[in-house]
Formats: structure tokens, sequence, C-alpha cells
């Protein structure tokens, strides 16, 4: 398709748009019984009672025990001479008597009906009480867990939510700008491939999540800030490391998106330190352009604050940051004003990722000259395959950073890399998560190989002679 036949499409569209266990079964015996089933555990204990003997009758019920369980009866009695004799028998298995309770060893019993019966004499007559159980086979062993977890923390100013086992955050502003803090739990398939999110496909006729074979969120769950940055140093001392990486995300993102995407290519990424979640509250809604517009703008000074907490409180010494589409937005201004309020984060804010930025780029060229002071080093990413961003240059009439079409965007002081040759899927905006050459590319960046020339895979370019960088064809 072209981008003019996309562009009518699209022009199209932003008019139309934007306006228990098993039950248990009764069964008739001689003599009085009560029994307590205890099916899953080591042992079943079962009572039964000889009570005003020979003259009552009862009813018990059936137990269930598995194979392997130990089986222990006991009898009380009542005007019961402490003489009588109390003879214990099975239909089969071993059976080892102590005083009033008698111990069964069901590892050799076939699945099926079985009894226990105990007779005494009692003034002349035999009386006697069964106690009738039902046997069964092993239930098979849970499946191996076939997924590594990955730890993730995150802050975010998306309201809270109520769920039943786990924190969740809407698409809402949080009240009174409250930030949130916590921590996540993310499955990677063993089987996981670099550079894809493994979801549920109707294709595959899967409906559900299986962390098996699905990037997953297993948990989320809420700490007070003072609690979260424990868990942060915490984990840095565990993996003894003193890195930290910020994930912002983009536009239509929900919190268990941008949850997914930071397990994802931490996992990729090999990242052996903290990563952090940043979130705005994305409506996570293709159609809610420009209400995202406004969050990211609202939620810009929340993300310096956060940003100058991990820098000044974590004891990490390198600090990198990921910025995908829209996030770049939060991102330059928050570094904006903290060039404008304390000069630079240097040393410890090191590489900055600016991801596909959705930003005009007659306003970054405002910015440009007042962030490299901030931190040590920065990197742009685009594409002229970015369709999303092509949509945003149609909506806003304004070139955006992240497109390379009609040329490159070059911003001194900035590493500008083409990602036009790499395959950067459908819509070729997440190319960032979704492309070998992009994270083994961040891969050697965040490893201290900031300069292009010293990176596989990119080649030298010059533009109105201007050097920029572009990955092979």
């Amino acid at each position: 398709m072209t981008r003019k036949g996309f562009a009518a499409i699209l022009t199209f569209f932003l008019g139309v748009t934007f306006a228990a266990a098993p039950k248990v079964a009764a069964l008739q015996s001689t003599g009085a019984q009560t029994m307590e089933n205890r099916q899953n555990t080591a042992s079943s204990v079962q009572t039964m009672e000889i009570k005003n003997a020979p003259l009552a009758k009862c009813t018990g019920d059936q137990s269930t025990i598995v194979i392997g369980q130990v089986l222990r009866v006991r009898v009380l009695t009542e005007n019961v001479p402490a003489t009588a004799e109390m003879v214990w028998s099975t239909d089969e298995g071993e059976i080892k008597v102590e005083g009033d309770e008698a111990t069964i060893n069901t590892s050799r019993l076939k699945p099926g009906q079985h009894e226990v019966t105990v007779r005494t004499l009692l003034q002349g007559r035999t009386v006697s009480c069964t106690v009738t159980f039902s046997v069964i086979a092993p239930p098979p062993p849970p499946a191996a867990e076939n997924y590594q977890q990955v730890k993730i923390f995150y802050a975010t100013d998306r309201r809270e939510t109520k769920a039943d086992n786990h924190a969740a955050y809407s698409a809402d502003e949080a009240d009174g700008e409250r930030m949130a803090y916590g921590y996540a739990l993310i499955s990677i398939p063993r089987d996981h491939r670099m550079a894809e999110m493994e979801r549920p496909s109707m294709w595959k006729l899967e409906f559900r999540e299986d962390p098996n074979k699905h990037v997953v969120v297993l948990n989320t769950v809420a700490e007070d800030r003072k609690t979260f940055l424990r868990g942060v140093q915490k984990h840095l001392a565990d993996k003894n490391s003193k890195e930290v990486l910020i994930f912002i995300h983009g536009y239509d993102n929900t919190f268990e998106d941008a949850e997914r995407r930071l397990g994802q290519i931490t996992y990729d990424l090999g990242f052996g330190g903290a990563s952090i979640l940043y979130s705005w509250p994305s409506r996570g809604n293709p159609a809610a352009y420009a209400a995202d517009e406004e969050s990211v703008a609202w939620s810009t000074p929340h993300f310096k604050k956060f940003l100058e907490f991990v820098v000044d409180k974590t004891g990490a010494t390198a600090i990198h940051i990921v910025a995908h589409s829209m996030g770049n937005r939060a991102l330059a201004g928050a570094l904006k004003q903290i060039s404008d309020e304390r000069g630079t984060l240097r040393p410890r804010l090191q590489e900055i990722v600016l991801a596909a930025p959705d930003i005009n780029v007659s306003i970054f060229n405002q910015l440009a000259k007042a962030l490299p002071g901030t931190a040590n080093h920065f990197t742009i990413y685009e594409s002229s395959k970015d369709w999303a961003l092509f949509a945003s240059h149609i909506y806003h009439h304004f070139i955006r950073v992240g497109d390379s079409d009609p040329h490159i965007n070059i911003v001194n002081g900035y590493d500008a890399i083409d990602a036009t040759n790499v395959d950067t899927g459908l819509l070729g905006h997440s190319y960032f998560g979704e492309s070998k050459s992009i994270l083994a590319d961040i891969f050697w960046l965040i490893r201290g190989k900031s300069g292009p020339d010293t990176r596989f895979g990119l080649q030298h370019e010059l533009y109105i002679n201007q050097t920029y960088w572009a990955f092979r064809k």
C-alpha cells in the first residue's frame, strides 16, 4: 500500500472515529460409626462408635482415600466393659492395632470399595461395627512449569481499580496526582523466541492465557513507596547489579500491555538489573489518541519527580531509559524541566533511547539543545515504514521525529538510527520490541557500546553532509 492510499483510508477513519472435592455417598452398616474424610492428605482418620450395644443400629458415610495414604480407624465405646476384647479385620491389606485404633496401609490396596470391621462379645452376643471406604488411584502429578518468571517494578499515576487477588490500574488519572508503586511477575515461555510477544491466538484455537505458551502477567503487587524502594535496592543487591532500566510505554497501551512488554524486553535483553515500568494513563484504545495526548502531558511532571527519585534514592549508578512513541513526550518534557532546574543527572543517567518518538519535529528541535546535557548519550530510532507515525503526521499535519520519510531527522547531539531496513511488523511502530536487530542494538548500547560505529549491523550514511546510521539490508 502506498502512503497516499493509506492517507485516504486514514482520513476517512479519523472522520468517523474521533467524533470440590467428590461427593460422599451413604452406605448402611452395623454398629454406630462416624467418619472424617481427609482426601489428599497424608492420612485419613475415621471414627466409629459402639454405643448402648447390642441394641443400637447406625448408618455411615463412605469415605474416599487415595492409594498410599494411611487410614486410621478409631472405635469409641459406651457401656462396654473395659475387659471386652476388640477383634479387627479388613477385607484386604495389612492392619495394625494399637489400643482403640487400627492403622491400614493402603499402598497395596486395589482401587475400589473396602471395609474395616471391629467385633466384640457383649452379653453373649457378637456386636460388630464396620467402616466402608473407597480407594482411588492418586491423581497425576501437576504439569511441570514450562516458563520462567521475570520480575519487574512499576510506578504509575493511573487510578487503582478493584481486583480480586492482585493490583490493577485503569485508564483514568489517579486522584490528587497520586503515584502508585509495586512489582509484577511476568511469565516467559521456555520456548520463547527473541522479539516475539507470545499471546493467545484464535488461529491456534487458543482462547485463554497459558504461561507455558504465552507472555502473561502472573501477579501484580501494590506497595507503598518505601517498600518499593527497599524492593528495588534488594533486587539490585541480589543481582549484584547497579543498573536500572526504565521503560515508558506509548499510546494505546493498557497497564497490562506495558507490563508484558517490559517483561519481554527485559528477558530478551538479558538485563540483570532492576527493570521499572513507568505507566501513564493511556486509554489503551486506538480511537482515544487525543485523550492520550492530554494524559501524557498531565503525567510529564510526575515522571520527572519519579526519575529524580530513582536517580537520587535507589543507589543505582547506571540508569537507562527506553521510551516508545508518545511516551517520548513525557521523557523529553521531564528532561527539559530537569535541565532548567538542576542541569544534569549525569553520571548516573546514561543511555537514553527514543524509539519511534511521536513528537512534532519542530517542537523537538526547540527542546533538543537542552536535553543532551542531562544524560550521557541519546539515540533516536526512526523508520519510513512506521504507519502509526505517518497517521500521526496526517492527524497533526506535522512530521514526527520517528518518521524518516521523506528523509531522516538528524539532530545535533543525538545518534540517528534508520530502522527502515529491519522487519518492523504490520504497522511498523513497535519494532523496538519486535525486531531482533533493534533489540540486539539496544543490548550493546546499554552495555557500553555507545558509538554506532562499534555496533554490529549498522552502516554509516550521509544526508546533506550530516552523519546518520542505518541497519544493513
